[in-house]
């Protein structure tokens, strides 16, 4: 999961466009990008745990 966390106006009238980190959001999409060059790249696929269970 990518995430920035949350903060206090997040989904409010109150969060607007000016709060956007763009340097932090350029390196999670830059992250983002890199990771799934990397799994798409790899010569096996990524080894899974049979027993993870997504918690939310």
């Amino acid at each position: 999961s990518y995430t920035s966390l949350l903060h206090p106006d997040y989904h409010t009238p109150r969060d607007e466009r000016e709060r956007i980190s763009y340097p932090k959001l350029t390196n999670m999409a830059l992250w983002m990008y890199l990771t799934g060059w990397a799994v798409a790249n790899r010569t096996a696929p990524p080894a899974r745990d049979k027993d993870f269970k997504l918690e939310r």
